[in-house]
């Protein structure tokens, strides 16, 4: 097993690193591992030398091997996934056959996901439920504040939550084991957006118990781009129907499970999600406790620097927690100083070739600064510096 000795070090041997870039966006797209472009390739290379004997043949024990070991890595069975090309696609799979009727409500919070919203925006209009999106407001100081806030907002009506398992704008982690547990209790399902969880946290579907789970294995997994999975527990089995219409799996096979619906969707790239079990592979060479550790005291160094010298805070304050932390785990989030910062992403990449998102949340501007293992503590003062910078010329 391959040692972390060091947290301000960079491990970058396993990526293609462009030298004159600084890439600080992993939350959004990740970048791919060497041994994983490799694999990816020779799957592309075998659907092109003869699409019809890897269609036919090849295909079906592929994804299902490649499923397997996702389950595995997830901590439920397989029968309870099915790929899908990212989060987002899940999500709208989901929406498309939950149950909703007049007069029920599907309740999110403001920190959720922009086309999260937008789909279960659509599906309440379809349906005639109602669409609530509810304020976690700052400054947000424990777990326990946004547990209190679901136990005040939480009404009979209340049929849905929509939440996420780390939130995209503002890198808050949520307490969705505890509000899994109170939503069951008052009778409402709940379905996870988790795109930003896979590596960052250990998690086990089965223990979470949550009804419905999708993410992104391209983000912080690292596995090729257009990869995603969507998890249905199975008491919802019998409920699910197709988001798409394909053949599901080619003849002779037949459709026995909801998932079979999912392999085959017409004549396309099947390759990130084949390569899935590759990206396991990179990081199950580390003590994934260990890892988990060093990039969070990376985070926790951006954090605590920029929000110094800046003159600012970071979104959510430290707080002791599993892996370090309750309420952040690799994307340091620190507020910038008051002002109009809509140029400064732009400026950032045009002067300085660092890629890295700033986001206007709540009336302010934050910048979220993704951590992983390819990068140190070297390339993280070098953002911080540029950001310093650029803020006092500003």
């Amino acid at each position: 097993m391959k040692s972390l000795e060091n947290w301000q070090t960079a491990y970058p041997e396993d990526w293609d690193l462009p030298a004159d870039v600084l890439y600080l966006n992993h939350g959004a797209f990740g970048l791919t591992p060497r041994d994983v472009l490799v694999d990816q390739r020779q799957w592309q290379a075998r659907n092109i030398a003869n699409p019809m004997d890897f269609y036919l043949r090849q295909l079906e024990p592929a994804w299902w091997h490649a499923r397997e070991r996702l389950a595995q890595f997830l901590g439920t069975d397989a029968n309870n996934l099915a790929f899908c090309t990212c989060a987002t696609t899940g999500m709208n799979h989901i929406a498309s056959f939950f149950p909703l009727q007049p007069g029920q409500e599907v309740l999110l919070n403001n920190h959720e996901y922009g086309a999260v919203k937008k789909i279960w925006k659509r599906r309440c209009e379809q349906t005639g439920a109602l669409y609530r999106e509810i304020e976690i407001p700052f400054p947000i100081s424990s777990s326990e504040q946004i547990i209190q806030i679901y136990e005040k907002e939480m009404r009979p009506e209340t049929r849905l939550l929509i939440l996420s398992q780390i939130t995209s704008p503002t890198a808050i982690i949520l307490p969705v084991a505890e509000l899994t547990d109170l939503a069951h209790r008052r009778s409402a399902a709940v379905c996870i957006d988790g795109p930003h969880t896979l590596l960052q946290y250990p998690l086990q579907l089965e223990e979470l118990r949550c009804d419905f789970y999708t993410a992104s294995c391209h983000k912080w997994l690292s596995a090729p781009l257009g990869c995603g999975f969507t998890y249905i527990a199975p008491q919802w089995h019998e409920q699910v129907s197709p988001f798409e219409i394909s053949w599901g799996r080619l003849p002779p096979g037949e459709l026995k499970s909801w998932s079979d619906h999912q392999i085959w969707v017409g004549t396309r790239d099947y390759s990130p999600y084949l390569s899935v079990p590759a990206a396991i592979d990179v990081f199950q060479k580390y003590n994934l406790n260990d890892l988990r550790s060093r990039n969070h005291q990376l985070a926790q160094y951006v954090r605590n620097e920029l929000s110094q010298r800046l003159g600012t805070e970071p979104v959510v304050p430290d707080q002791p927690g599993p892996y370090s932390n309750a309420l952040y785990g690799w994307m340091a989030a620190v507020w910038l100083p008051d002002g109009d910062w809509s140029l400064l992403q732009k400026k950032l990449w045009d002067i300085e070739r660092i890629e890295v998102p700033i986001v206007h949340f709540a009336n302010r501007y934050l910048i979220r600064v993704s951590c992983h293992l390819y990068y140190g503590v070297d390339e993280m003062n070098r953002l911080i510096d540029a950001v310093c910078k650029l803020c006092r010329t500003a």
